[in-house]
């Protein structure tokens, strides 16, 4: 395990907070971003999120749509080193990757099934859902996609259970938010990335499964800590009487 996601597998006590602001609104997406990475790491949850910050006014606005017009760079980000910030870059992305959104797909089934009142068999194994049948298919397509169609297939999921699901389990509200808000934008949020209204909607969904994951986790047998408390500074204008998206 990760320094970074030895240090993520603990709940921190005080609310993480996401500001939307217009002035810089590009940096709430950012922090979501984060916040998934390094739940319980606050330098480096602050540092993967300058990293994107950086990694959006460097060119990754091109890759979005709606983008703003800024009138000033904010100097936070022209003193950052590339290669720190690229470094950066690549482990919080490879944390969400590899560990979040795996976890995100596990916890959805269990979700689906939950809602649903319905048996779902994990494909391509035909087996009934449980932690262990996930964690397996997990572990047997990083070891298909490292070493090619040859792999051995073990159907052992010990590897996946305690380097991936175990530290995300605290932020697995978030993950599953952001999981479901990808498949409705082909698999990505960095096309709405100055979307503050994509970034709410994530966090107010990511509330309603922290009701609903305990749920779930008593009725499958799954040990799950606190989750994470995540909460929205609006500072956008507001006409009175009317609500911000």
């Amino acid at each position: 395990m990760t320094r970074e996601e030895s240090q993520s597998a603990v709940s921190p006590a005080a609310p993480l907070k996401i500001v939307l602001d217009p002035e810089v609104p590009f940096e709430a997406m950012a922090r979501l971003h984060a916040i998934l990475a390094y739940p319980n790491d606050a330098r480096a949850c602050e540092k993967f999120a300058i990293a994107i910050g950086w990694w959006y006014l460097r060119g990754g606005a091109k890759l979005c749509k709606n983008d703003p017009v800024l009138l000033t760079v904010p100097p936070l980000y022209i003193i950052q080193d590339q290669a720190q910030m690229d470094k950066a870059f690549k482990a919080g992305f490879k944390i969400i990757d590899e560990a979040r959104m795996p976890s995100a797909i596990t916890i959805g089934a269990f979700f689906e099934e939950w809602i649903y009142g319905k048996k779902i068999s994990l494909h391509p194994i035909d087996k009934p859902l449980t932690l262990a049948a996930c964690a397996g298919w997990f572990q047997d397509e990083s070891r298909r996609r490292k070493l090619g169609d040859n792999a051995e297939f073990t159907g052992e999921g010990k590897n996946f259970e305690l380097r991936k699901w175990r530290p995300t389990k605290p932020i697995l509200h978030l993950a599953l938010a952001v999981h479901l808000e990808r498949k409705d934008n082909n698999g990505s949020l960095l096309a709405d990335f100055n979307d503050m209204s994509a970034v709410k909607r994530v966090v107010e969904l990511s509330q309603q499964m922290q009701i609903l994951l305990p749920l779930i986790g008593k009725e499958y047998g799954l040990s799950l800590p606190e989750l994470v408390q995540i909460e929205i500074e609006d500072r956008r204008p507001h006409i009175d009487g009317i609500k911000n998206n």
